[in-house]
């Protein structure tokens, strides 16, 4: 019994403390603007796919509760805000949301 308590406690304090963020995982564009757009998130990296193809690479700050993303090619600074399984990307008054595939 004393080596399953451990081995759940040693299981609650990695799942806890590290592996992936939420932000993790391959989202789709919602609305008509986006539709063909496809994030593959990881450990605070993006990989913008449109129509499959590699359009820019961006980083953020896991840590953060609504990070701002710094792109390779676009200049603007995109803010990153998540609910459930909603993606919600904002700059500018402009607003792009993706779903979690």
């Amino acid at each position: 019994m004393n080596k399953l308590f451990t081995i759940l406690c040693t299981l609650v304090f990695i799942t806890a403390c590290g592996g992936s963020s939420s932000w993790d995982g391959q989202w789709s564009g919602v609305e008509k603007h986006v539709k063909d757009i496809t994030l593959k998130i990881s450990d605070g990296s993006v990989i913008v796919l449109e129509d499959g193809d590699v359009e820019d690479t961006c980083a953020f700050d896991v840590n953060e509760s609504e990070p701002i993303w710094d792109c390779e090619k676009e200049d603007d600074k995109m803010t990153m805000t998540l609910e459930g399984d909603v993606l919600t990307l904002s700059s500018r008054g402009k607003v792009a949301t993706f779903s979690r595939k």
